[in-house]
Formats: C-alpha cells, structure tokens, sequence
C-alpha cells in the first residue's frame, strides 16, 4: 500500500506536520490502494508562503518563458512515463 507523506514546494518534497489520515480508494474496485498524510495549518501556512515567494519572480516570466516551461514539463512527463504509470497511485 503506498503512503504519501510528503508535500512538494520550494523546489523539493518536504515531510508533513499533519496527523489526519485520507484513504486512496480505487474507485473501479473500492479497494484502499494508499493513504494521504494531510497537512495541518502549519503545513498549509508553510506551502502558501513557498507559493507567495515563488509568484514573486514567476509573475515576472513572459508567455513565451511559461509555454516553454510546460512544454518541458510535458517532455519530462513523456520520457519518464513508464515509472510514473509503475508508483500504482
């Protein structure tokens, strides 16, 4: 069963402060595939800040700059398919 632990922001997964418990349930099948550690308010009050300190030098990207960001984005997607579709999430 996968466990999911971890939040991503400022670049990197960080460990979560939340104790609450969320089942992942297939929904073809109702069987529990994993479990989402949620975040408390003070992970949540962390991310926003990630998010607020990002937008900072993002909100000053051009149209070209973030197409070419997603496409990368879609790049790595695509290229690292076979391992994402292998997590079972």
């Amino acid at each position: 069963m996968k466990r999911i632990d971890k939040s991503y922001f400022n670049g990197k997964f960080v460990g979560v402060e939340g104790i609450e418990i969320f089942d992942l349930i297939n929904p073809t099948n109702r069987e529990n595939i994993g479990e989402v550690i949620l975040e408390d308010e003070n992970d949540t009050r962390n991310a926003i800040a990630a998010a607020k300190e990002a937008f900072k030098t993002f909100s000053k990207t051009s149209v070209d700059e973030r197409i070419e960001i997603l496409k990368n984005l879609k790049k790595t997607v695509e290229r690292r398919g076979k391992e994402l579709s292998a997590l079972n999430l």
